[in-house]
């Protein structure tokens, strides 16, 4: 269940974007908990699931704003801010694909 500010399974810190799929994913509610880093997934009853957005590599988030899913193909999308771009990653949490970087210009995000 949602617990309130922390770190820790269903605690969430400076909680920004919420994503939900009636299509996709009718009983999971996404939220780009931009203070710990990460996208927690709650089903509809607001008991915790998942975790999407690694520690580490490719997958790390820091401060995720917004998030999306994409209703072909279940995938869940992250307005990844501090790192300057879009980052995608399988409905079940491996990450997919990134695009953009800082500065200005094509696909780019400042």
């Amino acid at each position: 269940v949602i617990t309130g500010a922390g770190t820790a399974g269903g605690a969430l810190s400076e909680p920004e974007g919420v994503a939900v799929d009636p299509d996709v994913s009718p009983d999971l509610v996404y939220v780009a908990d931009t203070g710990n880093d990460r996208v927690k997934v709650f089903d509809a009853n607001g008991v915790y699931r998942r975790t999407v957005g690694g520690a580490t590599g490719a997958a790390r988030l820091r401060e995720p704003a917004g998030v999306a899913v994409n209703r072909r193909t279940g995938n869940i999308v992250v307005a990844d801010r501090d790192n300057d771009r879009v980052v995608s990653f399988e409905d079940g949490g491996p990450f997919l694909d990134d695009a953009g970087s800082a500065g200005s210009g094509a696909e780019r995000f400042f």
